[in-house]
This record gives C-alpha cells, sequence and structure tokens, in this order.
C-alpha cells in the first residue's frame, strides 16, 4: 500500500489536516482498502475523506500511523464495481506510477496479462489469464481485436476474436487456427531493455454503505481537475455599445432590455467579489491562527489590551472547512463532534474547563458563519464525545442544565479552584463568582451546589440571597469549639 498511498498526518480529534483551500467533500465510514485483488489486513476500517484535492484514509484502530493520503492527480481510471452476495461494493482505482506526473502519458495502451477482467454476470474480478470466472463459472467474453485492455501475450483469433493463452495452437472458443495467422509466440523483451513502470489497482471497498454518493462525488472531482487549475485572469468590461435612436414601443423595449442588462452585469459583478471573498476564506483563517499564535498566551483575549482584543477578533473567525450534512452524509454527527473539539480545546482552556451547552451552540455556529448547525445535531453530536474517545464530555446537571466539559476538569479540581476564591473574597454569590470565572451564572450556581455536597463550603440563605462560605465547621471540630 506504500506504492500507491503516502502517510496522512491527523488532528487530536482525529481528523486529516488538510492542506490550504482544501475543503472536504465527501466522508465515509466503515471503508477498507485492497491492494490489486489482495484485502489489505491493516487498513481493514477506516473513514475514507475526499476533497478536490486528496482521498484521506483515516483508520479506526490506528488512526495516527495508520492514516493514509493519495493525491488526485495520480488517479489514471476510477470504476464502480457493484457488490454481489457477501461481497461489498467498491470502487476500482487505476494509479499512475509515482514516477509519472498528471501530465504524463502512458507510453503504451497495452497491459500485461495480470490485468483483471470483470465478470458479465457476478460482477467478479478475474487474473486475466482466467478463461471462466472464479466465482460463478461464466465463460470470459470475448475481447475484440485492438482492445487496448487485451494482454500483449495473448492470441486473438482471428475468426472469433477471442484471446487465447501464448501455449494454444486452436482457438478454445471456437477451435480455428490460431499459428498460421499468428506466427510462433512472441519471445520476450530482451534483459538489456528495461520495463515500463505497470499501473497500480487499488480498491476502496464501502461496508458500510454510501457508495453511490461518493463514486458520483470523486468521478466530479477527477473530472474538473482542481489540482491542475489556475485562476482565470479577469474579463475586461467590454465596450458599450452605440445605439440608434428608435421611437416608439422599440425604444421602451430597448430601454428595459439596456435595464436588464445593466442589473445582470451588476449582479455578475457582486458575486464575482462574493467568489473572491470565498476564495480567500481559508487564508484568511490560517492567517488568524499564525496571528494568535505570535501574539502568545500572555494576555488574555478580555483582559482590554489591544493584544486581547486582537486576539478575540482572531476567535470569531470562521471554521476552516466545517462538517455538513452533504459532506459527510452517515458519518455527520460523529464529524461534527470531532469538530466541536478542535473549536472548544482552546475555548475551554479560557473559561476553566466547562462551558454551557447553549453557550457552545452560539460560539460555534458564530464560528461557523453561514453554515450553520441546529440545537439537536450539536446535541447528538456532543453525546458521541465518549464513543469517539475524545477529551470532551457532556455533562447533566441535576436542574436539566448541560454543559461540555473538559475530561481532565474533575469535581476535586472544581472545588479547591471555588474555595480559594471563598477564601481571598470571603462570602460569595453565584454572580459575583461567576464574573471572576468568565462563566454563565447558572452554570456556576450548579457547580457551587456540587461543591457545597462534597462538604467543601457552606450557605446562608437571607433575605440579601445566597451566599457561600468556606466551610469551617471541621476545623472548629478539631479546636473544640464545636
Amino acid at each position: 500500500m506504500e506504492q500507491a498511498f503516502e502517510p496522512l498526518v491527523v488532528t487530536p480529534a482525529l481528523r486529516p489536516t488538510l492542506r490550504n483551500q482544501e475543503p472536504i467533500v465527501v466522508v465515509q465510514n466503515h471503508v477498507g482498502l485492497y491492494e490489486g485483488n489482495r484485502k489489505d489486513p491493516h487498513h481493514n476500517d477506516g473513514s475514507l475523506y475526499l476533497t478536490p484535492l486528496r482521498l484521506l484514509y483515516v483508520d479506526r484502530v490506528n488512526p495516527h500511523t495508520r492514516s493514509l493520503s493519495l493525491d488526485l492527480a495520480q488517479v489514471k481510471t476510477a470504476v464502480a464495481q457493484a457488490g454481489f452476495l457477501t461481497s461489498s461494493p467498491k470502487a476500482v482505482l487505476t494509479l499512475r506510477p509515482k514516477s509519472m506526473t498528471a501530465g504524463d502519458a502512458p507510453l503504451s495502451t497495452a497491459t500485461t496479462s495480470s490485468i483483471d477482467w470483470q465478470c458479465r454476470i457476478c460482477r467478479h474480478d478475474n487474473s486475466g489469464a482466467a478463461v471462466k470466472c472464479t466465482l460463478c463459472g461464466v465463460t470470459r467474453p470475448p475481447i475484440a481485436a485492438g482492445d487496448p485492455s487485451a494482454p500483449l501475450t495473448a492470441l486473438a483469433c482471428p475468426a472469433c476474436t477471442f484471446h487465447n493463452h501464448l501455449s494454444m495452437r486452436d482457438c478454445e472458443l471456437c477451435g480455428s487456427p490460431l499459428r498460421p495467422a499468428f506466427g510462433p509466440p512472441p519471445t520476450a523483451p530482451p534483459a538489456s531493455i528495461s520495463p515500463l513502470p505497470s499501473d497500480l489497482l487499488v480498491k476502496l471497498s464501502f461496508r458500510g454503505g454510501g457508495s453511490t454518493s461518493f463514486f458520483t462525488a470523486l468521478q466530479t472531482a477527477l473530472r474538473e481537475a482542481a489540482w491542475a487549475r489556475r485562476p482565470d485572469p479577469a474579463p475586461l468590461p467590454a465596450a458599450p455599445t452605440p445605439t440608434r435612436a428608435v421611437g416608439g414601443i422599440s425604444q421602451i423595449v430597448s430601454r428595459v432590455d439596456a435595464s436588464h442588462r445593466a442589473t445582470d452585469d451588476t449582479l455578475t459583478a457582486a458575486f464575482q467579489d462574493l467568489d473572491a471573498l470565498q476564495a480567500m476564506a481559508h487564508e484568511m483563517v490560517r492567517l488568524a491562527g499564525t496571528l494568535a499564535t505570535k501574539a502568545g498566551p500572555a494576555s488574555a483575549p478580555t483582559d482590554g489590551s489591544d493584544t486581547g482584543n486582537l486576539k478575540h477578533w482572531l476567535f470569531s473567525l470562521g471554521i476552516d472547512s466545517p462538517v455538513t450534512k452533504d459532506t459527510a452524509g452517515a458519518a455527520y454527527h460523529s464529524e461534527l463532534a470531532k469538530e466541536l473539539e478542535e473549536f472548544l480545546d482552546p475555548v475551554l482552556a479560557r473559561v476553566g474547563g466547562i462551558l454551557a451547552l447553549v453557550d457552545v451552540y452560539c460560539l460555534f455556529n458564530r464560528a461557523r458563519g453561514v453554515a450553520l448547525v441546529s440545537p439537536e445535531d450539536i446535541y447528538k453530536a456532543c453525546t458521541l464525545f465518549d464513543t469517539q474517545g475524545l477529551s470532551l464530555r457532556l455533562r447533566p446537571f441535576s436542574s436539566g442544565l448541560l454543559a461540555v466539559q473538559s475530561i481532565d476538569l474533575s469535581d476535586a479540581v472544581v472545588a479547591q479552584r471555588f474555595c480559594q476564591y471563598l477564601q481571598t473574597f470571603g462570602a460569595m454569590t453565584a454572580v459575583e463568582l461567576a464574573s471572576y470565572e468568565q462563566m454563565a451564572t447558572p452554570l456556576v450556581h450548579e457547580l457551587l451546589l456540587i461543591v457545597e455536597e462534597r462538604g467543601d463550603i457552606c450557605r446562608d440563605d437571607s433575605l440579601e440571597g445566597l451566599k457561600f462560605y468556606p466551610n469551617r465547621f471541621p476545623e472548629m471540630a478539631l479546636d473544640g469549639a464545636v
């Protein structure tokens, strides 16, 4: 498999690392890889991502060591293969050798006898030397003379055009003589002549469905060939065409047509500006990340300084290549969970490791721009944090409040932090503590109740409101005051 694919680096959320201006077109889970007709046991189940430039395979068992990438420029042909009985539907890719570029034409259209042929009945792939299908026994159909898929080392019958093995003197299908028409069998090329690099055959096995939509998107990406496109120069505005003054109805119609053309030109120019803005969106996000990294953690985004304000604005920029239902399909919620982890990791580091789900919804949709996500989809994605092996958890509280919490944040850590505030500033309400913690007040109230159940703090419920104090009763009991 190393002959065709290259190693792929994945993010901490187990998503592929994308290049600049490389959006994800479609995602499909439960995909296995074949090298020729041999199943690859090390790449038997994974998620397959399609972008305009590459095929990206993220292995489910060992994503950091077995994930692979394949440039679409290396794909020569792509053929869909239907499933049969226990065989899953597949996409058969013929790849150019890595020594050949996408623009190089093959030196010969002939192939060797090891090329597969597909049975017209059961769609099973057979070796080039097989006369009958090894699965159902149907005879191989005749191959027309001059067919580029005909093997070099086969003899075509002059009567029925069936290709026979070199050792045959008579046609195996119709019995016509072969030698008089073709002479002695061809000899192997001299050892001094180096053979041409042969094409590689890779199969993508779709064991979880979705082969049709994925193959359609793959054909579209190969046809558009985004890796070979270059931006076209902007067309020069056409010179206005002088019009001859016409009276009556003709003049009115001409004015209406001219007004429509002017409107169309205005809309075209506006959409060109919008397309240019969208084309630069990925570069803007990359630049924002670079600037935020250079700014460093010296100042928080809310400290009021210029650097803090800059980091806050950079945080509000869009998400590069957002996950959508059209691109992810059945894997939408699992991919959305991974994108949520990538987005929330730096956010939770600033807000104490926990954030109310309603705040997650607002912040996440603000960063996605126009590709908004419904509350139900965000909730379903958050419930998959545990099953996907991510570093976040969805935590429900007794009041019904839901929050997204880092797996490293425990109740003991929260209790220690809250007790430190109370020992430093004295009795505090949930509103006062929320201003120090940069959290929502309902979330701080729920956490205070949990810390109270632990026995670390105690309450004073009076007309002035509910206040919490450090729990001194254990110390007083040791001193004999109680």
